[in-house]
């Protein structure tokens, strides 16, 4: 049994605290372009698309008692695009107070 010193993680011995070194593109990896924005609001687009499809399922259910259950389903999809925007909002105005302002 081999006792842990942080090289299954690729911490060499000088790095065990998990401080991440920097690497050849510059002091941090930024994701650029489509991916920036992928990561911060490909949740929400993928519920609006799929709330969409939901929602036009219900239209073309016409004398369905599930059409109704599909309309509700859509409305659901749409409220949750609006609580994550939300709550969003209420992180990023969280992290900006907590923040002191720098003074140049």
């Amino acid at each position: 049994m081999a006792s842990f010193d942080g090289r299954s993680r690729g911490l060499s011995p000088a790095n065990k605290q998990g401080v991440t070194p920097k690497s050849s593109w510059g002091s941090e990896c930024k994701v650029k372009g489509f991916l920036q924005w992928f990561m911060q609001y490909g949740l929400v687009a993928a519920i609006v698309v799929w709330a969409g499809a939901i929602g036009l399922m219900a239209y073309h259910l016409d004398d369905s008692p599930w059409r109704w259950a599909f309309a509700t389903l859509a409305v659901g999809g749409l409220a949750t695009v609006w609580g994550i925007s939300r709550i969003r909002r209420y992180v990023d105005a969280m992290s900006q107070t907590a923040q002191p302002e720098k003074k140049s």
